[in-house]
């Protein structure tokens, strides 16, 4: 018999029946792909999964399971999906959506509760935020209350939910304002009322609807711990695989990753962020891993109604953003991609007003000329509109690129050490000895493989057009220069002589006012 099969939690999923939330979602995905390959045993996953209009159940189940993040499964135990079985639902629906009959199962039978649903983006109006992350919450914690097997429910919070003090210890954090009256008011109140009360209700403590609903939520499940075995995992930014399901593992193009293929393309060409600060990142395999170890240690500690919060967040070891730039820029320039629209340079910038100028500079001006080069052409300009939302995406996370931020992660250091040595090996999560460095090498790899979809042989190819794109950023450069002195010796000689002759004419004055006096 295998160390897997005696490991400590695999067995304890064994048999049993597991409710997930944003199961659709990059983490959910991966925690769902996770437990199916390393816990082989356990009985049955239900998926909270929104309906699609024209799309029948058996189609819904075969376009989630055909998704890359499941190709390994597929092919070495397609029998494992099986397991799996789809709850039409949503958390932003009375009763989430679910049907009687579904509810009844669910209440019949689940033991294990991840409640991953939320919304990631940072501004949107604080009643849709609400929606999703406070009232999702108290919709999925009341259906909790209901399971009659109920032996453990992690909430999945972020690293980012409180500013108060300089480091985020693993502990609750109260809010100015009871998270039970946001319920209230987001269910009578309108969108515009919402608003309005936005200034009053987040104050200066929360950079955004996010991170503000996320901390309501938080004290929310606090509400619960004295009927619900429930814990908090808050993970901080979440990137690639370190390496399951595959190096470099990821989906989406927005945040670091859309600013990391801009960069890698020539598009971008400076970031607004501190430079010296760490990145926070958190690989996505990491958070799955840890996820799974909190739920199987909050399970086996049923009878204790103390809340642990686990901040899946290394600061003081991680990466830098320069550091992260740095390796990044060496790997593209030996593996670049082989449709990028200009020679890729540039770094980041941490003064406010520097960055701006840089900005139009760098972005704004190319862009404007470029755009008008289409127009000639009969084209459809795109490069105005593009750097606008660029840099509209950039400010929106610049607080979190320009802050110092520190985690204290005791309570997750203290887990990591309980588990048994295969558990260690299944089940890894040491942040304290990532290699950084390879790390964000496989980042690039992982975009072009997953995301961009630049395949490998492009890069002798991607090779002779970098060339050419460094020969045509110089003579850019050269002739951008040219015209500057050429615009500085024309104008500037004429304001001299403007300059001069203004000189002249009131020493000329003065002169005549003193032969008259």
């Amino acid at each position: 018999m295998s160390d897997l099969t005696l490991s400590t939690i695999p067995e304890w999923f064994a048999g049993k029946k597991l409710f997930i939330t944003g199961g659709t979602g990059f983490v959910g995905k991966i925690i769902i792909e996770k437990l199916l390959r390393s816990c082989p045993d356990i009985d049955t996953i239900y998926i909270l999964i929104r309906t699609k209009k024209g799309v029948n159940p058996k189609q819904r189940f075969e376009d989630f399971t055909n998704q890359v993040v499941f190709s390994k499964l597929k092919e070495k135990n397609p029998d494992c999906f099986q397991r799996l079985k789809l709850i039409k639902g949503d958390v932003t629906e009375e009763d989430l959506g679910i049907c009687s009959e579904d509810h009844q199962e669910l209440v019949q039978n689940v033991e294990i509760v991840i409640h991953c649903a939320a919304t990631v983006r940072f501004v949107l109006p604080l009643k849709e935020s609400a929606e999703f992350n406070v009232l999702g919450t108290w919709r999925m914690l009341e259906l909790a209350k209901e399971m009659k097997k109920l032996v453990s429910f992690v909430h999945v919070s972020t690293a980012f939910c409180q500013e108060i003090g300089q480091i985020l210890e693993e502990r609750g954090y109260p809010t100015e304002h009871d998270p039970t009256n946001v319920i209230e008011m987001t269910k009578v109140l309108d969108a515009n009322c919402m608003e309005m009360l936005k200034p009053r209700l987040m104050r200066k403590n929360y950079c955004n609807t996010y991170t503000y609903t996320k901390a309501l939520a938080e004290v929310l499940c606090s509400k619960y711990q004295d009927v619900l075995p429930i814990a908090i995992a808050r993970p901080s930014v979440i990137i690639i695989a370190k390496k399951e399901p595959f190096v470099g593992y990821t989906e989406y193009t927005y945040g670091p990753n859309g600013m990391a293929i801009a960069g890698s393309h020539g598009i971008l060409r400076t970031l607004y962020c501190k430079g010296d600060l760490p990145t926070c990142y958190i690989p996505v395999d990491t958070v799955a891993n840890a996820t799974i170890a909190i739920a199987w240690d909050r399970g086996i500690k049923t009878q204790s109604h103390i809340l642990p919060y686990y901040n899946i967040v290394e600061s003081e070891t991680c990466i830098t953003w320069d550091g992260a730039l740095n390796v990044g820029n060496v790997d593209v320039f030996v593996n670049p991609y082989s449709k990028m629209m200009w020679y890729p340079f540039g770094g980041n910038e941490g003064n406010y007003y520097k960055f701006k100028i840089l900005f139009f500079l760098l972005h704004y001006i190319p862009g404007f000329f470029i755009d008008l080069i289409m127009i000639l052409m009969r084209r459809k300009p795109v490069f105005t509109k593009l750097y606008k939302k660029i840099e509209k995406g950039m400010m929106e996370y610049s607080h979190f690129l320009t802050k110092r931020w520190s985690f204290e992660n005791d309570n997750l250091r203290a887990l990591y050490k309980r588990l048994s040595e295969s558990d260690k090996e299944t089940f890894d999560f040491d942040i304290w000895n990532m290699d950084w460095e390879a790390y964000i090498r496989n980042y690039n790899q992982g975009l072009r493989r997953f995301v961009v979809k630049d395949p490998l042989e492009n890069i002798p190819k991607a090779r002779k057009l970098l060339k050419k794109l460094y020969i045509l950023d110089r003579v850019t450069r050269a002739v951008l220069v040219g015209l500057v002195l050429w615009f500085f010796w024309n104008y500037a000689s004429a304001f001299i002589r403007v300059l001069t002759f203004g000189l002249d004419s009131t020493r000329n004055v003065f002169t005549s006012f003193k032969k008259i006096t």
